[in-house]
């Protein structure tokens, strides 16, 4: 710390401050050698050591206090390509066995697929590759654009294609190195050393480097003079999508130049949800924009889709606009039965859920809605919670991606894959595991606009 002529060394407290070991009065001096990275490393290098030990003590403490069942688990590090997950690969490296996994996302930067394949290959480490294809293009024509608080492209592109890799290869769940660290964002601020993939729970996390910062990741890999990515010496700074909305939007100027078919691909694609103005400021980034975007392009700015998918709520009844429709009776029948007894019934569907009654009819044509609404006792207000329940499952049986997530996570069974998903009502126990796994109930209330009655 640095007071006035005064110097110090100090612990940080969290809320009660800083406590300051030893002051100095001596005045500094500066050497007028201009430092570089190598000094940097040279300086750091007994605390990199201290964090190379912990990091890789943790995973060796854990491995060897396995329960049974885990034990035999193979030792897999998720690789991405980006500097995080390339600091876990050089702590493992040369200390304990394991096997590298990349996911392929369908829409990754050639460069970093390319680098990830090289490096192992030079490195001797076995790579598996969890592929998505086409499905990032095809799931956004029911999602639409991700956007920073809307990344259901994260489940459809890298859970749905690792779930069924590992579903393929490694029944009984994998042990998984990550590169994720707590001061990425608010939302991993809170990230332990294990913890079970709450989408996928065959598979255990480990984030040995969770506590680093960004500079000490690249100290580390600077001192164990690994090579890395080469887009980050092109002012890229996160070379996973080249489409990823969390990018900087002087990273989607740079992929023009690099990539220009790559930029013209998603700037068509754009086009077809959002406007001109709301592409170019950068706004459909977001679902709900913050106020620094609003203060950035100086006016109020919208981000909403061009056709969204629209819900009113008029006298108790629920309305759903441009759902489409593409499930038969009986697909959606089996959707319904997941919440409680279902049938079909004159071109409606009935829905006893909790012990109350629910009335849903479908669109008999491609201009009519959706209606959904209790067929509740006089004088009783319906539960809402239920009725925005229904809602998710209408909407997840209409826009489902067929990502697959929901059929791994289901413990009985009972859900198969056939084109969309489908239900064996005799083996589903409602326990609603595959909720918490669909990207449509996780960002439902991102996906679908509540509007006001007309009038």
């Amino acid at each position: 710390m640095l007071h006035g002529n005064k110097t110090g060394s100090g612990i940080y407290l969290g809320k009660r401050g800083v406590k300051i070991r030893d002051i100095l009065s001596e005045e500094i001096r500066w050497s007028g050698k201009t430092a570089t990275l190598k000094d940097a490393v040279r300086a750091n290098r007994n605390a990199l050591k201290r964090l190379e030990k912990k990091g890789r003590k943790e995973v060796e403490n854990f491995l060897d206090n396995l329960q049974a069942d885990d034990r035999g688990k193979p030792l897999l590090l998720s690789f991405s390509g980006g500097k995080d997950s390339l600091a876990a690969m050089m702590l493992l490296y040369g200390y304990l066995p394991f096997e590298a996994v990349y996911i392929d996302t369908g829409i990754e930067f050639p460069e970093t697929v390319k680098y990830v394949q090289k490096l192992c290959r030079e490195m001797h480490v076995k790579l598996h590759i969890a592929n998505a294809g086409d499905s990032f293009f095809d799931a956004i024509k029911n999602f639409g654009p991700p956007a920073k608080d809307y990344r259901w492209c994260c489940k459809v592109c890298k859970l749905a294609p690792v779930t069924e890799l590992i579903e393929d290869k490694w029944k009984n769940g994998v042990i998984s190195i990550e590169g994720r660290r707590q001061s990425e964002s608010f939302s991993r601020s809170g990230i332990e050393f294990a913890q079970i993939n709450p989408f996928l729970r065959k598979q255990i996390q480990l984030n040995p480097i969770r506590e680093w910062g960004g500079l000490e990741v690249w100290l580390y890999i600077l001192w164990k003079d690994a090579p890395y990515n080469s887009l980050y010496d092109n002012d890229m700074e996160r070379v996973g999508c080249w489409l990823c909305p969390s990018s900087l939007q002087s990273e989607f100027k740079k992929l023009e130049e690099m990539h220009p078919e790559l930029h013209k691909r998603w700037t068509s694609i754009l086009e077809d949800w959002f406007e001109r103005k709301q592409i170019e400021s950068g706004l459909w980034r977001w679902r709900e924009p913050p106020p620094k975007m609003h203060a950035a392009i100086g006016e109020k700015g919208t981000s909403e889709p061009k056709n969204p998918i629209e819900l009113i709520k008029e006298e108790g009844i629920y309305f759903l606009r441009d759902l489409g429709r593409k499930k038969s009776e009986r697909e959606m029948l089996a959707s319904l039965n997941m919440l409680g007894h279902a049938d079909y019934n004159d071109e409606h569907y009935e829905l006893d859920m909790n012990g109350e009654k629910w009335i849903i009819k479908p669109p008999l044509d491609s201009e009519e809605n959706w209606r959904i609404y209790p067929r509740h006792k006089d004088g009783e207000e319906e539960d809402d919670t239920d009725g925005k329940l229904i809602l998710k499952q209408i909407v997840r049986g209409e826009r489902c991606a067929n990502c697959g997530v929901c059929a791994a996570s289901c413990p009985t069974g009972a859900i198969r894959l056939d084109g969309i998903p489908s239900v064996n009502t005799e083996s589903c126990i409602r326990c609603r595991q595959c909720f918490d796994s669909c990207v449509i109930h996780h960002y439902f209330n991102r996906m679908v606009l509540l509007r006001e009655p007309d009038g």
